[in-house]
């Protein structure tokens, strides 16, 4: 072999190399019989000097020939050192560090002699820069390794904090870093697990096929040296712990994405040697999909897209006959209009959302003439609201929702006005000079009335609103038309403008919508909501919690007086829907069968309820 090859050992005059060989010159060198040297400048290198010369080479040649070398080379490598050093040396040779770092005991003992750690380490440090690379080319890299030497007590945290210390920074560095745990106590090993999978940092090990039987010392050439499997990969547990934060905060969707990750990973780790692990393996692979079907059910629900969350209810039953599905997926989602397929033509973003836009205004007036329906959505979107403010902590799209929401119920009223026939309509551009209720509207103009309807839907005047909704001012509604072709329109504005008059004058047994949005009673009154949400819209707003939480219950309070105060009757439904959450993490687990993570409680965790001071 050339002298640029990483693997010193192969250029090496190998004087042992059957097996047999190897097991003899072994055990002779373990009994001292081959360690004489008068050369050296410290006798006591005696014994170690041989190993590094004879002996080291000959077992690494014949493990590498065996296949039993998997490690790769790595920048930094940490070894705990313990009385064995010839695993360590093996170590060295293979990973063929720039940087060595020898973690030594505070003392060692050498019969009758105790020795400081520090100066046990510096031996160490000696003879690895004297006799082992010495044996090395100029050209090799670990020719030029530094080696250093620190002390560290044997406790765990002594351990984690030293190699923290030591490590971090070329880990920052984004340098390949091992640890070593061959050497280590028991005790110190638990420190090093800790610090591997805290900084992600693989964990090495110089294992044996081989040991002498009568003293358990292992023969150098079974050795077999490969970092372990890291529990955080194999378990995926950090990316766990990540699926059950973005689940506690209310980010689903990214949650879901996480967990199909940690899905495909677990299926790379069945062991096909145990059929019983393996078949274990698989249930919790199962559960995991399980829990990633009501992840993904979950994200569905909470973007608001009730028929894609409504087309997973089935298989979740299949799975789970206790899952609560929310109510407003069973009633929203059948009705719902799918999202359109972008894959399919039209490909233009403007065709899609025009094809959106129709589907969607068709909709709105559904949902506003059925109380059913128009209370699920409403109840819905003040926990999501909710949600947004707990556990997303995004003030500026809670405000912008209960801004939406209270618009919306504003305009139900008008809807369901229309519907029972409650208001009258003139529109003198059309001859319709006397005030008539809309099924009058149909015989005496019904595209007028169907155009009326249609504009009616995209009405946004909330003061007018509520001022016509009281039995105040009317409501003027703006419309085109074609006299041509007697063709009317909310929003084509190349035809002629029109405007019709929308009143609305309630006797006794009519509602007639009462003052909900006064400051007194929920700390912003809706004048300043309506400016707010434009600042939010149109500029740079920061929000606190505490003007979000007042946009919310003022938008509560809207939802109260249309339950409370005649609105709902206006129009026959069924009973009313009751209001649903998602289940917090430990449930939805334990529904799962999810039983191999630990149950983490995390004090004020997002799932608590909302402080009462921000809901009503």
């Amino acid at each position: 072999m050339s002298d640029n090859d990483p693997n010193w050992w192969t250029a090496c005059h190998l004087e042992y190399t059957a097996p047999q060989a190897l097991d003899d010159v072994t055990e002779r060198y373990w009994d001292g019989y081959m360690t004489t040297d008068k050369n050296l400048d410290a006798p006591e290198d005696s014994k170690i000097a041989w190993y590094i010369r004879k002996l080291l080479p000959c077992e690494l040649s014949l493990a590498d020939d065996k296949k039993r070398i998997k490690a790769q080379a790595c920048d930094t490598l940490a070894l705990l050192v313990g009385y064995s050093k010839e695993p360590l040396l093996q170590a060295i040779s293979v990973y063929q560090p720039r940087r060595l770092i020898l973690l030594v005991n505070k003392s060692y003992e050498e019969g009758q002699t105790v020795i400081r750690g520090r100066d046990y380490g510096a031996t160490f440090k000696r003879q690895i820069e004297y006799y082992l690379l010495g044996l090395l080319p100029a050209s090799s890299p670990l020719k030029r390794v530094e080696v250093q030497v620190e002390v560290v007590g044997d406790r765990p945290e002594s351990v984690f904090l030293k190699l923290c210390e030591t490590l971090l920074p070329d880990q920052r560095a984004q340098k390949q870093v091992i640890v070593d745990i061959t050497g280590a106590k028991k005790s110190m090993s638990g420190g090093a697990f800790m610090f591997g999978a805290y900084a992600n940092v693989p964990i090495s090990y110089v294992d044996f096929e081989k040991y002498r039987p009568d003293k358990r010392q292992p023969y150098g050439y079974s050795c077999r040296i490969d970092v372990l499997d890291s529990p955080y990969d194999k378990f995926a547990l950090r990316d766990w712990e990540q699926v059950q934060h973005l689940y506690d905060s209310g980010h689903y969707r990214a949650a879901a994405e996480r967990l199909a990750g940690i899905v495909t990973a677990m299926a790379g780790f069945v062991d096909s040697s145990d059929a019983q692990a393996a078949d274990k393996w698989k249930t919790n692979i199962a559960a995991a999909n399980g829990l990633l079907q009501v992840i993904t059910f979950y994200a569905r629900w909470n973007d608001g897209n009730y028929r894609a969350a409504f087309d997973m209810t089935d298989d979740l039953r299949k799975n789970s006959q206790d899952f609560p599905i929310p109510e407003s997926v069973l009633n929203l989602g059948p009705i719902w209009s799918e999202y359109p397929n972008e894959e399919a033509p039209p490909p233009s973003v403007k065709a899609v959302a025009d094809e959106l836009y129709n589907r969607h205004r068709n909709l709105h007036y559904r949902i506003c003439t059925n109380s059913h329906l128009l209370l699920a959505y409403a109840q819905d979107e003040l926990d999501r609201i909710e949600r947004l403010i707990k556990t997303n902590e995004d003030n500026r799209s809670a405000l912008l929702r209960a801004a939406g929401l209270d618009e919306f119920l504003l305009l139900a009223r008008l809807v369901r006005l229309w519907k029972a026939n409650l208001i009258k309509v003139k529109a003198p551009d059309e001859g319709v000079n006397d005030p008539v209720n809309p099924q009058e509207l149909i015989k005496l103009n019904q595209p007028l009335q169907e155009g009326l309807r249609k504009a009616m839907l995209l009405f946004h005047g909330t003061d007018t609103l509520r001022s016509m909704l009281q039995g105040g001012k009317p409501l003027w509604l703006d419309y085109y038309w074609n006299a041509t072709e007697n063709r009317y329109s909310e929003t084509n504005k190349w035809w002629t403008k029109a405007t019709a008059v929308v009143t609305y004058t309630p006797d006794p047994s009519q509602p007639r919508l009462k003052d909900y949005w006064t400051k007194d009673s929920h700390g912003l009154d809706a004048g300043t909501l309506k400016n707010l949400r434009n600042q939010a819209i149109h500029a740079t707003l920061s929000l606190p919690r505490s003007i979000t939480c007042a946009a919310l219950r003022l938008a509560e309070a809207n939802l109260n007086e249309f339950k409370s105060n005649g609105w709902v009757s206006l129009i026959p439904s069924d009973p009313l829907p009751s209001a649903s959450q998602p289940l917090t993490w430990d449930q939805v687990v334990k529904l799962c069968g999810v039983t191999f993570l630990p149950l983490v409680s995390v004090p004020g965790r997002p799932n608590d309820p909302l402080d009462p001071s921000c809901r009503g």
